[in-house]
């Protein structure tokens, strides 16, 4: 069981990670879409220089997906948020999960492995 403190309303709540959702708010103010849209669009007034999603997520709280989500039913503008996200291995900025070095880095480490495996 994980708890977190959700980013809008400061509550303590039950963490669950989902697919679907892995946003920090919790359910009461995820369920309040005009509410979180008013936070977002708070943090992005105030912070005007480039931001990649995945930091708009640490600050906000406001997962990738549903940022995703916001955008394509053009409830937040781009007009100043950089569309890739971070390396979830070393964090560089990536349009993947994993930069290429860490790719290529996975790849070396599991060819490895599959070596001691055959031998």
């Amino acid at each position: 069981m994980r708890f977190e403190t959700c980013k809008l309303c400061r509550k303590i709540f039950e963490f669950k990670y989902e697919y679907s959702n892995d946003s920090l708010l919790c359910r009461e103010c995820m369920m309040n879409e005009a509410k979180v849209v008013a936070h977002l669009e708070r943090f992005l007034n105030n912070n005007k220089s480039d931001l990649v999603r995945a930091r708009i997520y640490k600050k906000t709280g406001v997962s990738t997906r549903y940022l995703q989500h916001l955008i394509n039913d053009g409830k937040i503008k781009v007009d100043n948020i950089i569309l890739e996200s971070l390396c979830i291995n070393c964090g560089a900025v990536t349009t993947d999960q994993l930069c290429d070095k860490c790719k290529l880095d996975l790849k070396y480490e599991i060819s490895e492995w599959n070596k001691t495996l055959l031998i």
